[in-house]
Order: C-alpha cells, then structure tokens, then sequence
C-alpha cells in the first residue's frame, strides 16, 4: 500500500500514467469550502449510501426517485440538477479551484461543470469503473478536521489498473494491480483521469 504526500501541485505526469493527481488544496479555498460546508444543514441520507448529505441534496435525491427501484439511484440523476441545486456560493468556490489549481490544463480541458455532490461518510465501495459516467475527469475534496488520517479509519480511494479481458469494461475485477492509496486527509484535492 502506497501512501501519497500531497505536494503544492497536481502532477499531470501522474494523471495521466498513474490514472490520479493529489495535491494541497490552497488554504483560502479551503478555509472557505471548510466554512461553507459547516454552514449547511446535513440529514441523514435518504439513499443511506452515505452518513449524511447537505439538506439540498437529499431533497435533490427525494426528487429523483421517481419509481425507480434499483439499488443505487445514481443513474437516474438529473445531473444539470445536481448542479442547480448547490447554493451559487459552492459553483463560485468550484471555479476558483480550477482557475488556481487547473490553469495549465486548460490547455487540454475545456472544464465545465455536469455534477456536484457532498456527502459525510460513505459505504464500502467495490472496485467499479466511473467510465459511464460521462465526465473526463472526476475532482474530489476532501474537507475533515484531521490533519493526520489513520488509515484504520477507512475512506481510502484505491486506484489500479487492470487487464481488460473479452468480458468487457464492466466485469474482471479479481486481478487489480499498481493500486496507489490516496488518504482523505484534510485539504486533499484529487484529480481522477475517468478515462485512463
């Protein structure tokens, strides 16, 4: 298991041979991520997927149902309706972390925001492939008040690569190799290659 130590940069060396970027998130933005998400009202979640999840999102969730009676509900999702329902102060932090941590992919991006999610806590998550989820790159926050993450804590992303085989991208996950250990350690930015 390797651990990573976050650096004041993301790597795109590492994004794009290794599938996964961390780095600091730059202390202003996260002060005020780390305020505004204490701000907010956090309910259980309705999905029980997480612990809790903003009251707005779990409203956003209830809305989504519909008669779906599948196990997991993501699929479903409106996802410009993830989006409309964070407050505007949430989109604006979003947009000064690509402008201070992202300005030289910009070159190779043209980002642009389709989903928005929060939660506190989550359930044991299987090895799975996000490649259905029609995004480039996933970008992951990591807002908590330990310094120091144990890793006996749980909550680790787990990146590997495997071989694929004539099952296709949505099976074979018995053989993962390289896995890199990334920690939810405070002021943690993840950027994951969706496509790598």
């Amino acid at each position: 298991m390797q651990h990573t130590i976050l650096t004041q940069q993301l790597d795109m060396n590492d994004f794009y041979e290794v599938g996964v970027t961390t780095c600091k998130l730059q202390r202003s933005i996260y002060d005020e991520l780390d305020h505004l998400m204490k701000s907010l009202s956090w309910v259980e979640d309705p999905e029980k997927t997480y612990s809790s999840v903003p009251d707005f999102v779990a409203d956003n969730r209830k809305n989504n149902l519909g008669d779906a009676k599948a196990e997991t509900l993501e699929w479903d999702y409106d996802r410009n309706g993830t989006i409309e329902c964070f407050p505007e102060s949430f989109r604006i932090l979003l947009e000064k972390i690509i402008k201070k941590h992202l300005v030289e992919w910009a070159n190779a991006y043209d980002f642009q925001i389709i989903f928005m999610d929060m939660w506190d806590g989550a359930e044991d998550c299987p090895w799975h492939w996000d490649g259905t989820d029609d995004s480039d790159i996933i970008m992951l926050c990591y807002i908590n008040d330990y310094a120091q993450w144990e890793p006996s804590w749980g909550g680790q992303l787990l990146v590997g690569k495997r071989h694929l085989t004539s099952k296709g991208l949505f099976s074979d996950f018995n053989e993962i190799n390289d896995v890199q250990t990334l920690l939810p350690q405070r002021r943690t930015l993840a950027l994951v290659n969706n496509r790598n």
